[in-house]
């Protein structure tokens, strides 16, 4: 193989490596990102059962745009449809053993035939009117971001490597 062909490979390594190092590197930001605030979440969010005493099904006018095209050309249309909000009146029990009875708005609640019935919720222990059905876990968060800095450690050592091969071999 001649000089120039391993050169041209070293190059190509290099740049293959240079992007691979960068879509690691834009998981493992994502990763980081996402996992700070749902980490928080974790040691602010208490599991508690809600009582549901009421459901209200609110339907309103929701609207969408959508644009298209640039400079001169660029349009945009605003599309209407009818969406629903939920809302639910619960009573549960906090930590220090008082009852509060709250309204919110949650479009991943248990639904209309949920009255009188108790379900599993979470309330943010330092607002406890604030409550929520669902628990968003961290852990996906957590992978995102050991995969992606990992990624970020292996092809930067290959990156650095490469470099150092290239400047090897001009010399």
């Amino acid at each position: 193989m001649s000089q120039k062909t391993k050169s041209v490979c070293l190059c190509f390594g290099l740049i293959t490596s240079v992007v691979i190092l960068t879509i690691f590197a834009l998981i493992g930001i994502t990763g980081t990102a996402l996992y700070v605030p749902a980490k928080r979440d974790e040691s602010t969010y208490q599991l508690t059962m809600c009582f549901v005493k009421g459901y209200r099904l609110v339907q309103k006018t929701c609207s969408s745009q959508s644009c298209t095209g640039s400079g001169a050309t660029y349009r945009c249309t605003t599309s209407y449809f009818s969406c629903d909000q939920q809302f639910y009146t619960v009573s549960y029990n906090i930590s220090s053993g008082t009852t509060v009875e709250t309204t919110f708005e949650a479009s991943d609640g248990p639904g209309s035939n949920s009255v009188n019935q108790t379900y599993p919720c979470y309330y943010d222990s330092t607002s406890e009117t604030s409550v929520r059905w669902q628990w968003n876990t961290s852990y996906r968060y957590l992978v995102m971001l050991c995969v992606g800095w990992s990624g970020v450690g292996v092809f930067g050592i290959l990156t650095i490597g490469l470099i150092i091969g290239i400047c090897y071999r001009k010399s």
